[in-house]
C-alpha cells in the first residue's frame, strides 16, 4: 500500500507542468502555455470518505489523468494518491487515481460534473504487452525499460519517492512521445537517449512537485468524494468515445481501471488546491487612449503644441501618426490594461495610467518612436480570461515554489 500521496506525472518540470495523454486519437495534444514555470504543477490530498465505521480496503495506483481543450480527448499524465471509502457497515475497496493538471495557453478546462456512484476496487494489474491489440504502435523496448530506475529517485521531507511510481510515469511519458511521433521509436538512438534524459528529468520535477503540493493538501484535509470520481470517471469514458475506446486508451498507456480512478482523485484535488492557492483579480482599471506615433521628438513637440492650441487630436492622428492601424480610428486604442502594450516600453503605461481623464501628455519616447497620448476615461473593467488565467497560474507556480523552497528535496536519479 501506499503511503503517502505522490503523483507519477511527466510535464514541463517548472512550477506549471502539462500533461500529455495517451490517447487513441494521437491529434489532439497539450503544450505548456504559460511561459512562466506552471506547469502547472500537481497536487493531491488524502481523500477519506466514511459512511460508517467499518474497515475500507485501500488499493493504490498510478495513472492517467484527463485534461481537455475542446471536446477531443485530451492529454493526461500518471499519478497517485491514496483514497480511503467506506459506505454501510461493509468494506469497500477504493483505488485511488493519479491527478492531471491542466495549463492554458487558452486553457480550456474539464468540468466537474458531480453524479453519485460506488468506486468499486480494480485489481492493480498492469496489461501485459499481449493484451494489447497489435495494431497499437507501441515500443518494441517495453520489457525492459530503457530508463527505469532502479531505487528510489528522491526524498521529499522524509518521504521516498519510489522506483515504481517513477516508471510508471515514465512509462505514459514514452508512449505518449511515441503516439506523438507516429509509432514506436528505438530509445538506443542518440537523439532518442537525449530525449529519454529530458523525460526522466521532467517525471522527476513533477514527482517532487505534486509531493510537496500533496503533502499540504493532507494537511488542508482536502476531500474528494465518491461521487464527484465517478461523475468524472464517466465524463472521460465519453470524451474518449465510450467503454470499448476506454478499454483500448487504458492498454495503450498499460494501466488498469484502479489507476484511472486514481488518477481522477487527484485531479480532483489538485483542481481544489488550485483553486485554493491561485487568487487573481479578475477586473482591473483600465484606460481608454488614443495616440499619435512620430518619428522624431522635433515631430511631437510640434504636434504637442498644436493640439495644446486647440487642433483636433483624431485629425492629426489620421494625417500624421506612424501606427496605420489605430491612425486610421484617429489615434483610439481602446481600453488598454496593466501589460497589454509592451511593446511600446513602460514609460507609455506609466503615463498612461497617470493622466486624468481628457488629458494630453507630452512626447513620450519608446523603441517605436515619440508618442503623445490622451486618456479619453478610466473604468474598472473585466480582464481577458486568458490573462486571469495566466495570472492563477503564476499565483500558483509561485505557491508551489514557496513549498518546494521549505521542503527538504534530496533527489537520487
Amino acid at each position: 500500500m501506499r503511503k503517502n500521496f505522490k503523483k507519477p506525472l511527466w510535464g514541463l518540470s517548472a512550477l506549471f507542468l502539462v500533461l500529455v495523454a495517451c490517447n487513441d486519437n494521437p491529434t489532439p495534444t497539450l503544450t505548456p502555455v504559460v511561459s512562466t514555470p506552471t506547469a502547472v504543477a500537481t497536487t493531491s490530498a488524502p481523500v477519506q470518505t466514511t459512511a460508517s465505521s467499518s474497515p475500507a480496503a485501500v488499493a493504490t495506483t498510478s495513472a492517467p489523468v484527463q485534461t481537455t481543450a475542446s471536446s477531443s480527448p485530451a492529454a493526461v499524465a500518471t499519478t497517485s494518491a491514496p483514497v480511503q471509502t467506506t459506505a454501510s457497515s461493509s468494506p469497500v475497496a477504493v483505488a485511488t487515481t493519479s491527478v492531471l493538471v491542466q495549463t492554458t495557453a487558452s486553457l480550456s478546462s474539464a468540468a466537474v460534473v458531480t453524479t453519485s456512484a460506488p468506486v468499486q476496487t480494480v485489481p492493480s494489474v498492469r496489461p501485459t504487452v499481449a493484451s494489447i491489440s497489435p495494431t497499437t504502435p507501441i515500443s518494441t523496448t517495453l520489457n525492459p525499460r530503457i530508463g527505469y530506475a532502479t531505487g528510489p529517485v528522491a526524498l521529499v521531507d522524509g518521504v521516498e519517492i519510489s522506483a515504481a511510481d517513477f516508471n510508471h510515469a515514465l512509462d505514459t511519458a514514452r508512449v505518449t512521445t511515441e503516439e506523438q511521433a507516429g509509432g514506436s521509436l528505438n530509445w538506443n538512438t542518440a537523439d532518442n537517449q537525449a530525449l529519454l534524459q529530458n523525460l526522466r528529468e521532467q517525471v522527476l520535477e513533477g514527482l517532487i512537485n505534486y509531493q510537496v503540493v500533496a503533502a499540504q493538501a493532507q494537511k488542508e484535509n482536502l476531500a474528494v468524494s465518491v461521487t464527484e470520481i465517478q461523475a468524472r470517471l464517466d465524463d472521460f469514458k465519453q470524451q474518449l468515445g465510450g467503454l470499448v475506446a476506454y478499454q483500448n486508451w487504458l492498454a495503450r498507456c498499460f494501466l488498469t481501471e484502479a489507476d484511472q480512478r486514481y488518477a481522477i482523485t487527484q485531479l480532483l484535488t489538485f483542481e481544489k488546491m488550485e483553486g485554493n492557492h491561485s487568487a487573481a483579480e479578475d477586473k482591473a482599471e483600465q484606460v481608454h487612449l488614443r495616440h499619435i506615433l512620430v518619428q522624431t521628438e522635433a515631430e511631437a513637440k510640434t504636434i504637442y503644441n498644436q493640439l495644446r492650441s486647440g487642433a483636433d487630436f483624431a485629425a492629426m492622428a489620421r494625417q500624421f501618426s506612424l501606427d496605420a492601424a489605430s491612425a486610421s480610428k484617429g489615434g483610439d486604442l481602446d481600453f488598454i490594461f496593466a501589460g497589454q502594450t509592451i511593446q511600446y516600453g513602460p514609460d507609455f503605461e506609466r503615463v498612461a495610467f497617470a493622466l486624468k481623464t481628457n488629458e494630453i501628455s507630452g512626447p513620450i519616447k519608446t523603441p517605436l518612436g515619440y508618442h503623445i497620448i490622451q486618456v479619453l476615461g478610466k473604468e474598472v473593467r473585466p480582464l481577458p480570461f486568458d490573462l486571469v488565467q495566466q495570472r492563477k497560474a503564476e499565483a500558483f507556480s509561485a505557491y508551489i515554489k514557496s513549498l518546494r523552497d521549505k521542503a527538504k528535496i534530496e533527489k537520487k536519479l
